[in-house]
Formats: C-alpha cells, structure tokens, sequence
C-alpha cells in the first residue's frame, strides 16, 4: 500500500515537474523573438501567467464561466482560434518616431484558419493579394492594419487610422536592423512576473488582473508635467460620483501635444498664457435644477409679431471645476458642453458649474499625491444623464488613481479598476463586455 501510494506521489510530481519545466521554456523562447533595434517602447503580455490565473479562477467560479460561455457572443476575439501561434509572452512595440502606434509579429500555425478568423471575427471580407504569397488587409475603420504570409503575420494598431503596409512587411521579412527581445535595452525592465508590463526605457508600468479587479504601478519619468510635492487638496462629498484634482505644471505638456489638443479644439496658446497650476473637477450624486428660457415669435389676430416666453426646467448632473487662471480664461471656456455652465471668479481662481454652490473648503491635513482622481462608473450609469462609457467598461464599478512626485523628474503612479463582480478575474468581466 506504501509502495503504490509513494509511486503515486512520484508520478503527480513527475507531471509537476514536466509542466514547470514547459512552462519555463516556453518563456525563455519567447524572449528570442525579433524587434526592430529602434523600437522606442515594449510592450509585454504574459499570456501564460493571464491563461494560469484565469484557470484558477474558473476553478473557484465555475457557475459564472459555465454562463459566460453558454451567453457567449457568436463573434469571439478568442487568438486560440486565430491561427496564430501564441507564445508565452506577445510583445508590442513602437517604433520611432511614431509613438502612438504599436506593431507586434506572430508566426503562423494555421494558414486556413487564419483565413477564416480575418474575415469572420476581424470582419476583413476580402484580403489585398499584394504578391501571391502576402495578403493584407484592414479592420476597425482602419486603425487595424495586418500583412501575413503563409508562416508570419505582423500587425499595426493605432486610436486613428493608419496604413504601415511597407513597415510590415519588412517586420515580416525581418528587414533593417533586428534583435532578440533578450538582448534589447527593454529586456531587464520587462523580465518580471506581472502580467503587463510597459517601458520606454526610463519608465515602467506594470498591471496585473485580480479577483473582480486590475491593479496597475508605475514609476515614470517625464518632464512634461511638474507636479507639487504636497498641498491641501479640496474636500469632496463622500458619496460624489467623480473626484479629481491636478496640482502641477503642464505647460511642457500641452506645448509638446499642441497638435493634439487642437485637434479636439483646445486652445494651447490661451492656456498657456493664462492657465496656473492646480484645477479640480467634482461630479456630485444629486441633480441640479437648470431653467432656461426659449424665447419664439407668432403672429396675432391683427398680423403683429408677438414674442413668446417659455420657461423650461430641467434636472441635470451637479458638476463643478475649477482652475488657477487669470480671469482672461473663463472668455474662451465654452459655456455649453453637454450641460449649461455658469462661471465665477475669485483672485486666481476661475470656477464653473452647472450649479451655483461653488463655495469650496479643502482639507484640513497635506497630501503628498498631486494627481487624484476617482471614478463611480456605476454611480454614473445609474445617474443615466452623462456622456456613455465605452461598452467594454459595463461592468466596471469604480477605479481610483493617484500620483506623487519622487525626486527630480521621476512620478510614481498608482492605480485599480473595480469590476462588479468581486470573485471573477477582471480580465474575463472586460472581455465579457455587456
């Protein structure tokens, strides 16, 4: 009985020992994959430490991923049916100087399969035959764009449309000047257990999926923005649905992202001659009471244009911002965004609302984060009067991140996002959408 029992044991660590070892391997081979040597950050997802919590967690969750899978959606981002051959770690970069673009190349398991997953799940109805042997095409209103052969794919996404078609194929080809990820400049910053980890070299920030939650840290170094080392920062409502404040310089940042600011129609030049250093934004739990008056002309029985008065009254979210300005500012602020603002000022500091209870107190004890903000997505929702969350956020409750400023031009970050449910791995609730 002894003997079978300890052959037992010896067998279960045999298995053991074979899957530690597999597994090891497989994240030392996926360091040996190529980038190009002017990528200017990395990106990594560890795919096997993603898959290992989220199996123990289907252990503990069974009747939710039995439910998850019988409501799952006919169309599935699932890359186990892509085609691909999925490493133990995928990595995305960038490549200077664009920094808003990211690339990554996989090799191809199932040509076929690949065919299939491009048109049916990435909705690529018909693939561009560059050659007889490289096909290309586009998803998401473009901001998808993909080049494979019969054994490689690289692909390219951005927030805005691109089309990268010679980069990709030359990362295909491993054109230009290559490297393994191991003998990059990234490897040491990366070679952690975190499930998602990035860096530029200088910076990194790292995340990892929990039980209904993500949890993300960074250590970032920037000279864009000069945060205050402690201040007393407004008191908010306890039960207020957003709560923020920024306590720093910004003018480097918004005179290096001048393009992009003006593109959503900010005006960097007012701001930089007129805004200070600290604002802070307040969206409380209650409603506010807004009247407007709509004035129309009619005609009477003797054809005399007559003016019409209507008061009309509506309940809106009680919203307050203020800034450390020049008075100038509050001239180029729009006073209509999704609600009505009525604005005021004080010294050096500007305040609007969409109610008129802009009396502020702060708090009575320092705080070394300069950067705060706090997020109730399901008071929001509930609230049912703001601008929508994107759909993947559904099922997220809170999320909370703040700042503090180290030495010279070095931040750390914190953060966590809140799922709804408190059992199951955050990842899973993400992908699961509504």
């Amino acid at each position: 009985m002894k003997k079978k029992v300890l052959i037992g044991v010896l067998a279960i660590l045999g298995v053991g020992l074979t899957c530690c070892g597999y597994l090891v391997y497989r994240q030392k081979q996926s360091y040996q994959q190529y980038i190009p040597k002017n990528a200017s950050t990395l990106f990594r997802v560890n795919v096997d430490a993603l898959l290992r919590s989220i199996a123990w967690n289907a252990v503990l969750n069974p009747g939710y991923y039995f439910d998850s899978d019988k409501k799952k959606h006919k169309k599935s981002f699932d890359l186990g049916d892509s085609g691909l051959h999925i490493p133990a770690n995928i990595f995305f970069f960038t490549i200077e100087p664009d920094d808003a673009t990211f690339f990554s190349v996989f090799s191809i398991d199932d040509f076929d399969e690949l065919q299939c997953y491009t048109k049916n799940i990435l909705g690529i109805s018909k693939l561009q035959t560059v050659d007889s042997l490289v096909f290309q095409g586009t998803a998401f209103n473009g901001k998808l764009c993909l080049m494979f052969t019969k054994d490689r794919l690289a692909l390219c996404v951005s927030a805005s449309k691109v089309e990268k078609f010679n980069l990709l194929r030359s990362l295909i080809r491993q054109e230009g000047s290559m490297t393994t990820v191991e003998q990059s400049p990234f490897y040491e910053a990366i070679k952690t257990q975190h499930e998602l980890v990035y860096t530029d070299g200088a910076s990194i920030i790292d995340a990892d999926f929990g039980r209904g939650s993500l949890s993300l840290s960074g250590d970032i170094k920037t000279a864009l923005v000069k945060g205050v080392k402690r201040l007393y920062p407004k008191q908010f409502e306890s039960n207020s649905l957003i709560k923020f404040w920024l306590a720093a310089d910004i003018t480097p940042l918004l005179a290096r992202q001048r393009k992009f600011f003006e593109k959503h129609h900010i005006p960097v030049d007012t701001l930089l001659r007129y805004y200070g250093t600290y604002m802070d934004l307040e969206w409380k739990k209650n409603l506010t009471l807004q009247q407007d008056t709509i004035i129309t002309y009619d005609y009477n029985d003797n054809f005399e244009r007559v003016e019409q008065r209507v008061v009309r009254k509506e309940r809106v979210p009680e919203i307050y911002l203020s800034f450390q300005a020049s008075p100038h500012l509050a001239n180029y602020l729009p006073k209509q965004l999704f609600y009505k603002f009525q604005h005021e000022s004080r010294a050096d500091r500007l305040f609007f609302g969409t109610g008129r209870k802009y009396q502020q107190s702060n708090r009575d004890h320092l705080s070394n984060d300069f950067f705060y903000l706090y997020i109730d997505s399901k008071g929001l929702r509930n609230q049912r009067n703001y601008p929508l969350l994107p759909p993947s956020f559904k099922r997220l409750e809170k999320m909370e991140f703040s700042a503090q400023k180290l030495a010279d031009e070095h931040i750390h970050l914190d953060g966590k996002l809140h799922f709804e449910n408190s059992s199951v791995n955050g990842l899973v609730q993400l992908l699961r959408g509504n």
